[in-house]
């Protein structure tokens, strides 16, 4: 290894050829939907100076903060402003509660965004972490039926994104009719759950 002072910042490989068993490691940016940031203006620009510094991807919060305060920006119509300005970084929420939202709608919204960014989308899903955007609406505060929602609603839209008929009657998603899926398709997406360092919620 070179004798590089920790200090200098500089990046120096420590192998002449790439080991195989190496798995690269990708940066991104999170950014906030609420207060400065849910103007989406200001998230374009960000994205645009984070394509040209190098970063991997640039991914936004969905909260509905204008329930306990803050104005908040919608994370997919400013993710469409992003994908259109830029042309390397992925992008995608973090994460989205799917408890919130509708299966069929959200898997449209993807599929479509999908297509504007050439398959750059990855999907951060999770249950949610604040009660207030659920309970202000009516809708669940219970983490286990918030669980059994994100479940229920990520097999939807697995379903949805397969390009089959989908017939579904579930708990919570889509509880009778069958939807014969006309969803655009890059084949770029990418999804993935994430959550809070708690103990697991058991399910039923």
């Amino acid at each position: 290894m070179p004798n590089v002072p920790r200090s200098s910042g500089r990046v120096v490989n420590s192998t002449t050829a790439l080991d195989s068993n190496v798995t690269p490691v990708h940066y991104g940016i999170c950014l906030a939907n609420i207060g400065t940031y849910s103007d989406p203006r200001v998230g374009v620009r960000v994205a645009e100076a984070a394509e040209a510094g190098g970063w991997d991807g640039v991914f936004i919060w969905d909260h509905l903060a204008f329930v306990w305060g803050p104005p908040a920006g919608d994370p997919w119509i400013t993710l469409a402003a992003i994908a259109s300005a830029t042309s390397r970084v992925r992008v995608g929420t973090a994460v989205t509660p799917v408890a919130r939202r509708r299966p069929h709608v959200l898997a449209h919204e993807l599929a479509t965004l999908d297509v504007l960014s050439a398959g750059r989308v990855i999907f951060g899903a999770g249950l949610g972490g604040s009660e207030s955007e659920f309970g202000k609406f009516g809708e669940p505060t219970d983490a286990r039926v918030r669980a059994a929602m994100l479940d229920e609603g990520l097999d939807v839209i697995r379903r949805l994104w397969s390009g089959a008929e989908v017939t579904h009657h579930g708990e919570h998603a889509c509880r009778s009719g069958s939807a014969a899926t006309a969803l655009h398709r890059s084949g770029g997406r990418r999804a993935g759950t994430a959550g809070s360092p708690t103990a697991p919620i058991p399910r039923g």
